[in-house]
């Protein structure tokens, strides 16, 4: 019995695709009311987003590139969107525990004990006095307004005796129990202002998550920071933000590929420079697929079969088959299956599959097979 491998791995790798959904709404700020023709027009411009305190982030787009909100040149420096056409822009860090905030929505609510994964793209703003490592998502299962105030007395990082101008995440949790805080901040700042850095975490959902929102709800002096331009006046660490996902992390089916023994499996895929037996390395993923195989099954053994066609010396034809099969056999080996799991064998050109003239009737015969047995 003879079967293609190629078809039977093909099955195999379609098995464990694990698709997943972003399941954040306008994710990229694609969608949104009015081109904006100047900074803090985030509030009730972007579709399902909402500006959850009295602060002003910002919103910037390429529908008007001359504009103080363009993109990529805006008042707050250079940068290209890391999808589509617009991003938004906060400040994470400034005197007086100011900060900026953005809330947005979710397609559905999240699945109970199911594990997920958040990310976002953030790059420090060219004319940001300050780079910071704090920031977090705010899990809420209702859309609200949080009591804080816009503020910008002060010249200078300080710690006040009531953070007003930040979200109080203890005083959050006594209005929603299911309330709670996922942190992604880092060891060092986050100082790039080139490119867009990727922030990301997995967290485990309690199922009442609706709404979420981005920002930093550590204090002054729980937040570090670090200065990234000299003779600024009140500093602020101020960041660009793009492409926010949720996506669910699905469980890889397991489906176990069954190969019948003593059934002859032709690899169909695996090739030979012209008349050679060196293994060409772009072609050996289905040697890839037989190796994980085995050593899954460590009971079985695998018995290579090496052929050619008509073509030259029959002589010459029988070694090359066997140095075909010897070279797979040492692929196996050099991947971690023992050699005596593995034999060997060359049967030139008395085996053709197609003993027709063509010639695609005698690439058929130049191949390799293999045999499993316990």
């Amino acid at each position: 019995m003879k079967s293609n491998l190629a078809s039977v791995l093909f099955v195999f790798l379609i098995t464990n695709i694990c698709f997943s959904q972003n399941l954040v709404l306008n994710g990229s700020f694609e969608e949104f009311e009015k081109c904006p023709d100047d900074y803090s027009q985030f509030k009730g411009n972007v579709k399902d987003w909402i500006v959850p305190t009295l602060a002003t982030p910002d919103f910037y787009s390429s529908c008007n590139k001359f504009s103080p909100a363009g993109v990529p040149n805006n008042v707050s420096g250079w940068q290209k969107a890391k999808e589509g056409n617009s991003y938004a822009g906060i400040i994470l860090l400034n005197h007086q525990n100011y900060r900026e905030y953005i809330t947005g929505s979710l397609q559905k609510k999240l699945i109970e004990g199911q594990n997920y994964k958040i990310k976002f793209f953030i790059s420090l703003a060219e004319k940001s006095g300050l780079s910071t490592n704090s920031i977090g998502v705010l899990f809420n299962s209702n859309r609200e307004n949080f009591t804080t105030y816009k503020n910008f007395d002060g010249l200078t990082i300080t710690e006040t005796k009531n953070s007003v101008n930040n979200i109080d995440f203890n005083e959050q949790k006594k209005k929603d129990d299911f309330s709670y805080l996922v942190d992604l901040s880092t060891v060092e700042t986050f100082k790039d202002s080139k490119n867009w850095t990727l922030v990301e975490t997995e967290f485990i959902a309690n199922g009442t998550e609706k709404y979420f929102t981005i920002g930093n709800f550590k204090s002054n002096l729980e937040t570090k920071y670090k200065l990234t331009r000299s003779r600024v006046e009140g500093p602020s660490s101020y960041y660009y933000i793009d492409d926010v996902s949720i996506e669910e992390i699905e469980e890889e089916i397991k489906v176990e590929n069954t190969f019948k023994l003593n059934s002859i499996y032709t690899l169909k895929s695996v090739l030979f420079d012209f008349d050679k037996a060196t293994l060409i390395e772009k072609t050996t993923q289905e040697l890839d697929e037989l190796v994980t195989y085995l050593k899954s099954h460590l009971d079985l053994k695998v018995t290579i079969n090496g052929h050619t066609d008509y073509l030259g010396n029959a002589a010459y034809n029988q070694k090359l088959s066997e140095d075909r099969a010897k070279s797979v056999a040492n692929y196996l080996i050099n991947k971690g299956i023992s050699k005596d799991r593995i034999n060997y064998r060359g049967y030139g050109e008395s085996q053709p599959i197609d003993p027709n003239e063509p010639e695609d009737a005698q690439a058929k015969n130049r191949r390799v097979e293999f045999v499993l047995s316990n």
